[in-house]
């Protein structure tokens, strides 16, 4: 199944690849010793599709493989797909919905939480004094390193993360290797998130709305910064991208976009937020030439909702109403449920009768 999958991707044939994965994610479930491995695969070719609610049942699959066996970097991807799941249902991209998105996100959080098995502290406190005293006779092994920083995040507290800092920080200043740095990244990001949370349970909403922003800030600076050291990387220029847009700074969200577009794994997303950055400016043609690049493309029909609601959208504001109703009509066509379309639609057909 895996040959196929990959053989698929290398035909560019997504549909059949995403098709493959289901059967195989089915599949991995039931066998009598289901593998870490395969589950990890099926996350990376969901995730790739854009297919993140996928991605999340296969990254959960794995994360509960070995639930004595903590693997905080599994646990922390989880969560980095939850929230773009939610981004992606909530649309971080329209006005007001930013903090909401957020909200949903610890929702998703809260449930994975409590279907989580409770490791004993015990446990996880010897694995730690373990894994130090490894790390301790070899600090130049990253093997050891990372056990090392692991063990420290399995238990979330602010010392074991800051102590998790530092020794990252300690062997990027002595190697240079950015993939430390990135780690760090990656605990902050954690740290961040956990102010929104802890914000939006005091019931604060002025902090919980500065909590956000400061984590939007840092993940900016953080993703700029991983697209500078990985220039071929178009997965980091689209986390950027993402976020300067959410943000609102949708110049520099364009450019990051633009570079993302040479992704193939993430043609519609780009196109989508590169689309939308293009309306917050009301460029409509521009946003049009776009959404219609990616349709043009072979790309599965439920995925073409947004794309066609967003075209649809400029086409009336340019007071193009013919070129609306289609891509209203289309989607209805779809899902005649989706968003406010039949409600646009009527409105267009009643503008379109002769007077």
């Amino acid at each position: 199944m895996e040959q196929v999958i990959l053989a698929a991707q290398k035909m560019e044939l997504p549909q059949v690849a995403v098709w493959m994965a289901k059967l195989m994610y089915e599949a991995a479930k039931t066998v009598q010793k289901p593998q870490k491995r395969s589950f990890i695969f099926l996350t990376d070719i969901f995730e790739q599709a854009d297919e993140l609610k996928l991605a999340v049942d296969a990254c959960r699959s794995a994360v509960e493989i070995s639930p004595e066996n903590s693997d905080p970097q599994l646990e922390n991807r989880l969560n980095v797909i939850l929230a773009n799941y939610t981004i992606k249902q909530g649309q971080y991209g329209q006005e007001g919905e930013g903090l909401r998105g957020v909200r949903d996100v610890e929702k998703q959080k809260e449930l994975l939480e409590k279907d989580s098995l409770v490791k004993s502290d015990d446990y996880l406190a010897l694995q730690i004094r373990k894994a130090k005293k490894e790390y301790d006779e070899s600090p130049t092994v990253g093997g050891k390193i990372t056990a090392y920083v692991d063990a420290l995040l399995s238990v979330e507290t602010p010392e074991n993360q800051q102590t998790a800092i530092d020794v990252l920080q300690k062997v990027f200043n002595e190697t240079g290797a950015y993939n430390y740095k990135m780690r760090i990244g990656d605990i902050k990001i954690r740290q961040h998130m956990l102010k929104v949370r802890a914000a939006k349970e005091s019931g604060d909403q002025e902090a919980f709305k500065k909590a956000y922003i400061d984590q939007l800030k840092f993940e900016i600076m953080e993703f700029d910064e991983r697209a500078r050291n990985y220039p071929t990387d178009m997965g980091f220029k689209f986390e950027l991208g993402r976020r300067l847009f959410a943000a609102g700074k949708y110049d520099e969200a364009i450019g990051a976009l633009q570079v993302a577009q040479n992704d193939p794994r993430r043609k519609v997303m780009v196109a989508n937020f590169l689309g939308q950055s293009f309306m917050k400016k009301q460029w409509w043609q521009e946003a049009i030439d776009t959404f219609e690049k990616v349709l043009a493309t072979d790309i599965p029909e439920d995925r073409t909702k947004d794309i066609r609601y967003y075209l649809a959208t400029c086409y009336e504001n340019q007071g193009d109403l013919k070129h609306a109703e289609e891509n209203y009509s289309a989607i209805a066509q779809i899902d005649f449920n989706y968003k406010d379309v039949r409600e646009r639609l009527q409105n267009v057909r009643e503008k379109l009768k002769p007077a």
